[in-house]
C-alpha cells in the first residue's frame, strides 16, 4: 500500500489522478492492524505527500516550461481545462455508448472494429465474450462480498472507490478516449484476480481443491490466449 501512494503521489501527468484521493484515504484507513493513531498519522503524511508533489510539479512545469510568471496567469494555467467548451456534459445515451465502445477497446487492446481478424474471432465476439466474463465476476462478487470483504479489505476499498470516482467522471468528461479508460482496466483486473483467489481456495475437500484451482487456471489462461490471438 506504501507503494501504491508513492506512486500516486508522483502521477501527476492529469489533475484527474485526484479522484483517487478517496480510493486510497480509505484504503489506509481499511488497516485493521494499525491504531486509530496510525492511520490518522499515515493519512496525514500522505495528503501533505500528495500536496507537496503536485504543487512542485504543476510549480515548476508552469514556471519553466509553460511560462507563467504571475500567480494569476498560473492558475488560469491550471484550471486552463474549465474554460475548453467540448469536454464535459456527455451523461447523454451517446456518452454512455462511446464510453462503453471504449472501455472494450481499453480491455482489448485498441483494435477497431473494421480492422481484419480471424474469421471465428470478431470485434463483436470478443466484446461479447468480455461482457459476458465481468458479468460473471461481478455476480461472483455479490454473492461472496462479505468473505472477500473480510479478507480482502483494503484492496476491495481501493478497487471498487477507483472505479467509482473514474467511471462516471470519465463518460461525463470525454468518454470516447481510450487513454482515460485503460487506468481504469486496473482495478478491474485486480477484482478479478481477488476473486478468482477467493473461489480457488474455497473448497476444503482436496479434490474439488484442486479440481477447482485447475478450472481457475484454465480460465484466465483462456483469457489471455484470447487477447494474444486477438491481436496478433
Amino acid at each position: 500500500m506504501r507503494g501504491s501512494l508513492v506512486l500516486h503521489t508522483l502521477s501527476r501527468c492529469h489533475q484527474t489522478n485526484l479522484l483517487l484521493v478517496p480510493a486510497f484515504l480509505g484504503g489506509i484507513w481499511c488497516l485493521k492492524e494499525k491504531t486509530a493513531w496510525d492511520r490518522f498519522k499515515a493519512s496525514f503524511y500522505y495528503l501533505t505527500a500528495l500536496t507537496i508533489g503536485v504543487l512542485a510539479a504543476y510549480g515548476f512545469v508552469g514556471r519553466f516550461i509553460c511560462y507563467r510568471k504571475t500567480y494569476e496567469s498560473w492558475v488560469w494555467w491550471v484550471f486552463s481545462y474549465f474554460h475548453v467548451q467540448e469536454w464535459g456534459g456527455h451523461l447523454q445515451k451517446a456518452g454512455f455508448e462511446k464510453g462503453k465502445f471504449a472501455m472494450v477497446q481499453a480491455f482489448l487492446l485498441d483494435i477497431l472494429p473494421y480492422k481484419k481478424m480471424p474469421v471465428p474471432l470478431t470485434f463483436q465476439v470478443a466484446k461479447s465474450i468480455f461482457q459476458y466474463s465481468l458479468l460473471v465476476i461481478l455476480g461472483l462478487l455479490l454473492v461472496r462480498l462479505k468473505g472477500i470483504w473480510d479478507d480482502y479489505r483494503q484492496t476491495l476499498w481501493v478497487s471498487l472507490f477507483w472505479l467509482l470516482a473514474f467511471i462516471p467522471f470519465f463518460i461525463w468528461w470525454e468518454p470516447w478516449n481510450i487513454e482515460f479508460w485503460v487506468s481504469s482496466t486496473v482495478p478491474c483486473w485486480i477484482l478479478m484476480g481477488v476473486i478468482t483467489s477467493d473461489i480457488s481456495r474455497k473448497w476444503k475437500n482436496p479434490i474439488l481443491h484442486y479440481a477447482n484451482r485447475g478450472l481457475v487456471v484454465s480460465l484466465w489462461a483462456g483469457l489471455i490466449c484470447l487477447l494474444f490471438i486477438y491481436n496478433f
